[in-house]
């Protein structure tokens, strides 16, 4: 059955810019079958678990969607585009909800990308997923 409930997607806890690879593979959250279309999302504000950089100054975080999955017989691991929130008092302050279409993934995980200012900046707090019927 495909998670049509929110979903954890990544926990970040004090993570600085990073990048994906395919041995992170193991670490990406299952979407329980061949997802076509999910949506991402960014808990902000008075979420539980929102995003927060910490006391280091951000403007601005990129987060980066990526998926796992099966290309012509070979495990993938593709990134599927970006998610840009504006920081403010170092808390993520807009709701970001992207929706990814055709992308057949077997599992979604995220990464924090880049910011934009600050000293040493690092992402605290929770990025979710869903699958969409398709």
């Amino acid at each position: 059955m495909a998670r049509y409930e929110w979903t954890a997607a990544r926990v970040f806890s004090a993570t600085q810019a990073e990048a994906a690879s395919v041995a992170q593979a193991a670490t990406f959250v299952s979407t329980d079958g061949v997802a076509n279309t999910v949506e991402v999302r960014l808990r902000w504000g008075t979420d539980t678990s929102p995003l927060t950089t910490g006391a280091t100054g951000p403007t601005g975080v990129t987060v980066a969607v990526w998926r796992k999955g099966l290309v012509a017989g070979i495990n993938r691991v593709d990134k599927l585009g970006t998610i840009f929130a504006t920081v403010t008092s170092n808390v993520v302050l807009n709701r970001e909800t992207v929706v990814f279409e055709n992308i057949y993934a077997e599992g979604i995980y995220i990464t924090a990308e880049s910011f934009v200012a600050g000293a040493s900046p690092a992402l605290t707090g929770t990025v979710e997923f869903r699958v969409l019927p398709s």
